[in-house]
């Protein structure tokens, strides 16, 4: 019911009023922002497409809930931060292969 709320545009989530000043600051010095709620991967998805600031989807590279494990264990947030590191690793290397590419292409 509420994902056609939203997607019909007969509901909308509030977001205080910071978030989006935030997201930009974080954005513009390259920290990525992810969402860890109780609330489903899915309903998080819907609230922050349909918010009362826009889209905020876009600023956001990734969304936990509690299929990851409960917010009360500790290795619930083990995991995260595990998965986090990875993407940093891999993010580091795609941009390491970037600036190859782009020395390469310079040089010829």
């Amino acid at each position: 019911i509420w994902e056609s709320g939203y997607e019909q545009q007969k509901l909308k989530s509030t977001v205080y009023p910071d978030v989006v000043s935030s997201f930009n600051k974080w954005k513009d010095k390259n920290i990525p922002i992810y969402i860890y709620s109780s609330g489903s991967i899915e309903a998080q998805k819907l609230l922050f497409k349909y918010s009362d600031q826009g889209d905020l989807l876009p600023y956001i590279e990734g969304h936990y809930d509690t299929t990851i494990g409960s917010k009360i264990e500790t290795n619930s947030y083990q995991k995260i931060a595990a998965e986090l590191f990875n993407d940093i690793q891999n993010r580091e290397k795609q941009q390491q292969q970037q600036q190859q590419q782009q020395q390469q292409q310079q040089q010829q």
